[in-house]
């Protein structure tokens, strides 16, 4: 397809293309327009971390290089906070609260209380949207609402972005502070049992020494062993504390891991690719199958009882029954990727193992010591030995006490450091969410505009339809000899149609018409066509008043003896005619009317039979053809539709010529041929293809008439004024003393 082409395509189609733009247009501009105003209820937190912050001055900074470990905390707290946990819990205080339209309707096409709760939840995945705010260490929720009543629409929003707020941080709170709150108790109630300890063995060195008087300090090398004992025994302790310490911690966290595996597993889904069930596609044709083998023998008259009938329908019911247990799809492809918070949780679980097995290693190694250190205090006298054990129980559990009271601060001070929280940036507030009307519409128009011109032009690529003499030539494998335009006013007779572009179409049809006349076989000619309403009866008649101006003796006969048209056009009477001449009952002379144009005779139909081919095969019309070709230089035939009766044949082969008319826009489509080859077997002659109804945009002729000789036969009648301008749309408008004039509709 060539660039004019194509233009001439979309100009053939501009009012069409106009009206699918308007209407695309006005049907976003409508829908968008008559829609409620939607309302979002947003809020921006961040997470609070009170010992991480470290601030230092960067001489050279890379704003290029990336940080994971802010990246990775906002994929944390998206996940929480769109988790199905948080959605639930959001959900729940939601549908409760009275104050949640969305909830009654769920409720209504739910069937049971459990798919309540997972399609309030899907409706609330579908209404939030969590993105982090660029450049920045911050998230944003936000939550739409669509309501006819404004103020009920902001209220829900608010209400809405409060609710889910709220979750999430109860939902972080759970995930991120029992471990360090757990451990700074364990560490306190060991202080306040090591004090207790301290207390009682204090008291017991006190109340021994004041009952045996007489027993005196150890020496160095008891001392030594006290010592050692009181070392061991410290961290013995110290080590014991710190197995049970990591044994809470990692029974919490596996807890936490348990439960985030269960409500949302190890990995979460990122894609999942479907295609077709083929089980599902073969059972549909087996079902076909059978329908069809069931109906087909009771369409051979066997009854509902007949075994074969009853084995292909339990053959339907079977099919049936399986379609409704298949799936009409499959899963294809799934793509997984790890769940974040699942993740950090079993890496904290991991290091609590190992923190475990340190300290329970150090407490084997340690004990075997601590016996080996008491037991070197059996050597010494019993007194001795009692004072010595009291003393090394009060060292140690001095020394324990103040072990545990250096931890309890460095717990208190690790709980500080580590504290993680939820820091709102904005408060939960509502907002317009804009309509962007301007920007939709916008949109619209141009996609509609390229949608509804590709259109036009896919038409135009597929559209078989005959619109020009060359296609018509190529299509139809005849010579096209005339073009002939469609215009408001057809006809010629009883109209000055100097200067105008029919009569310059027809003055060339009867010009070639005239020039091939030593090829023609006698002087009778057939205008004929292979379907109604292209136009047969007027080209018939206007190529008669043509060839009539031009100095012919012409003989027009109106042959369709089965709905006549020729006298309305002529507005001449049709009581005698050729049926009549036909069946032998009236003379040429009696039939021969004559009309207002110089030169040109009518034979009208007459009164038609109810054999109307049966007349034209006589004998007669041969004859009258014969009588008339004496007097006359042309005969010219209408005729019915060709594919539609036989009469046309049977007066193409009489009059031995036929001039095929083709309606332009028609497709040229195997009946066409076929009746053009139907004519060539009977001898006919066909002199060529008359394409009639052109559009003047499509043929380079009309177009040149229309810009340069439209006021032809007024400036040769001496009209000296203005030129009238030349017309571009699909009609040749008629000339301002025709306008008023009478105009006939007549069925061709």
């Amino acid at each position: 397809m060539t660039i004019w082409t194509a233009l001439r395509a979309l100009r053939k189609r501009l009012l069409w293309i106009f009206l699918f733009t308007l209407f695309v247009t006005g049907a976003v501009a409508l829908y968008y327009g008559s829609r409620p105003q939607k309302w979002e209820g947003f809020v921006t937190v961040t997470e609070y971390r009170s010992g991480n912050v470290v601030r230092k001055t960067e001489l050279f900074p890379q704003p290029y290089m990336l940080n994971i470990d802010t990246i990775t905390r906002l994929q944390n707290l998206a996940e929480v906070m769109g988790s199905y946990s948080t959605l639930l819990l959001t959900w729940l205080e939601l549908k409760d609260s009275g104050e949640w339209p969305v909830a009654e309707t769920i409720k209504q096409q739910a069937s049971d209380p459990f798919m309540v709760d997972v399609m309030g939840v899907e409706d609330l995945f579908k209404r939030i949207k969590i993105r982090p705010v660029p450049n920045t260490e911050y998230i944003r929720a936000t939550i739409e609402v669509e309501d006819p009543d404004q103020d009920r629409a902001r209220a829900q929003a608010l209400k809405a972005a409060e609710v889910l707020l709220s979750k999430f941080e109860e939902q972080y709170n759970n995930l991120n502070r029992p471990i360090g709150e757990a451990s700074r108790q364990f560490i306190e109630d060991r202080f306040e049992k090591a004090q207790r300890d301290y207390n009682t063995a204090l008291a017991a060195l006190a109340r021994y020494q004041a009952e045996h008087p007489q027993v005196i300090e150890p020496n160095a090398q008891a001392q030594q062993i006290i010592a050692n004992i009181a070392r061991y025994k410290t961290q013995f302790d110290d080590s014991s504390v710190q197995m049970n310490q990591s044994a809470r911690k990692m029974a919490t966290l596996k807890a936490q891991l348990e439960r985030e595996g269960r409500e949302n597993g190890k990995y979460k889904d990122s894609s999942t690719v479907l295609r077709q069930n083929t089980v599902y596609d073969q059972t549909v044709i087996q079902l076909s199958l059978a329908k069809n083998d069931l109906e087909r023998l009771l369409g051979e008259g066997k009854g509902e009882n007949h075994p074969q009938v009853r084995s292909a329908r339990q053959k339907v019911v079977d099919f049936e029954q399986q379609l409704k247990e298949i799936p009409t799809t499959i899963v294809d492809a799934r793509s997984k990727t790890l769940n974040e918070i699942y993740q950090n949780l079993e890496r904290q679980y991991l290091d609590s193992i190992a923190e475990y097995d340190v300290a329970a290693a150090r407490v084997r190694t340690l004990g075997p010591q601590l016996a080996a250190q008491e037991s070197k205090l059996d050597n010494l006298p019993q007194e001795q030995a009692e004072y010595q054990r009291l003393l090394v129980n009060r060292t140690a559990a001095e020394q324990f006490m103040i072990t545990m009271k250096a931890k309890l601060e460095e717990a208190r001070v690790r709980e500080v450091d580590d504290t993680q929280s939820i820091k709102m940036i904005d408060t939960p507030r509502v907002q317009r969410i804009p309509k962007q009307l301007p920007m939709r519409v916008g949109l619209a128009l141009l996609l509609s505009l390229f949608m509804s011109v590709g259109l036009a032009l896919m038409l135009t690529q597929v559209d078989q339809g005959v619109y020009t003499s060359t296609q018509a030539q190529s299509l139809l494998g005849k010579p096209c000899i005339a073009a002939l335009p469609r215009m408001k006013q057809q006809q010629l007779i009883g109209r000055d149609r100097n200067g105008s572009a029919l009569t310059a179409s027809y003055e060339m049809l009867s010009t070639n018409l005239t020039g091939i006349t030593g090829k023609m076989e006698g002087k009778a000619i057939v205008v004929t066509g292979a379907e109604p309403n292209v136009g047969r009866s007027t080209v018939a008649l206007n190529l008669a008043a043509t060839l009539a101006r031009d100095g012919a003796r012409v003989v027009i006969i109106d042959g369709d003896l089965r709905q006549p048209s020729l006298h309305m056009m002529l507005r001449l009477e049709n009581r005698i005619g050729l049926g009549e001449y036909l069946a032998g009952n009236s003379d040429v002379e009696d039939i021969v009317q004559p009309t207002t144009t110089e030169g040109l005779v009518f034979v009208s139909a007459g009164l038609t039979g109810e054999n109307p081919v049966r007349l034209l095969r006589s004998a007669r019309l041969a004859e009258l053809i014969e009588k008339l070709s004496s007097v006359a230089d042309f005969i010219v035939f209408d005729s019915p539709a060709g594919l539609t009766f036989a009469d046309a044949g049977v007066l193409s082969m009489t009059a031995r010529n036929a001039l095929v008319v083709h309606s332009a826009g028609t497709a040229a489509t195997d009946s066409h041929r076929e009746f053009i080859k139907r004519l060539e077997n009977l001898g006919v002659n066909i002199v060529g293809i008359a394409l009639n109804k052109v559009r003047p945009e499509d043929d380079p002729g009309f177009m040149h008439y229309q810009r340069s000789y439209r006021n032809l036969g007024a400036l040769r009648n001496g009209y000296s004024g203005p030129a009238r301008p030349a017309i571009s749309s699909g009609y040749v408008e008629d000339d301002e003393d025709d306008a008023g004039a009478e105009q006939t509709a007549p069925k061709e």
